[in-house]
């Protein structure tokens, strides 16, 4: 049996005829002239390759083209939104990340107050770090509305800042005197 082999431009590796990856480089083949599969920057609307998470032209991350296309309201707005948890991050198109800030603000502010007036005075750390949560919000709302950069909050980074919220919270209750009863 007789295979043709085709020549990869980038490694110069042997591929059987046909080929849409390189075996030895994973660099995508395709013939000439045929449209490469990717994703449209929501941004700027510049076509930009699967193999790539920014856009080439102005570097907005591929989650930014995700979700319906709405109109994203002006800076201001968004900064009046943003006076509670999580709402700010709504008003410009993202819900799920909005939701999950104002739980974790609500929560890390009040079992910060909650164990310092149990007499535990570390509870402002975590009133401090859900408030830290707070401020990210407020200046992704405020970056995605101007278009000024990519949102620093998505799921991935609000799990890690779950992670120390949960975290400090257990330490702090743990370590918080208990009063002995009457």
């Amino acid at each position: 049996m007789d295979r043709q082999l085709t020549t990869c431009p980038s490694c110069g590796a042997s591929n059987p005829a046909g080929a849409r990856w390189c075996g030895q480089c994973y660099e995508e083949s395709r013939p000439a002239g045929e449209r490469v599969a990717g994703w449209a920057c929501r941004l700027c609307g510049e076509e930009n390759s699967t193999a790539v998470d920014a856009c080439a032209t102005c570097g907005s991350s591929i989650f930014a083209s995700f979700g319906d296309r709405t109109e994203t309201p002006p800076p201001r707005e968004a900064l009046w939104a943003s006076l509670a948890p999580g709402l700010g991050l709504a008003k410009v198109g993202m819900s799920v990340e909005g939701t999950l800030v104002g739980v974790l603000v609500l929560f890390a502010v009040g079992a910060g107050l909650f164990v310092t007036v149990a007499g535990n005075p570390g509870g402002w750390v975590l009133a401090a770090v859900g408030a830290g949560l707070w401020l990210v919000s407020i200046r992704d709302a405020y970056v995605v509305s101007a278009r000024r950069g990519d949102a620093w909050l998505w799921p991935r980074t609000i799990s890690l800042w779950a992670g120390v919220i949960i975290v400090t919270a257990a330490i702090l209750v743990l370590r918080t005197p208990l009063e002995a009863g009457p």
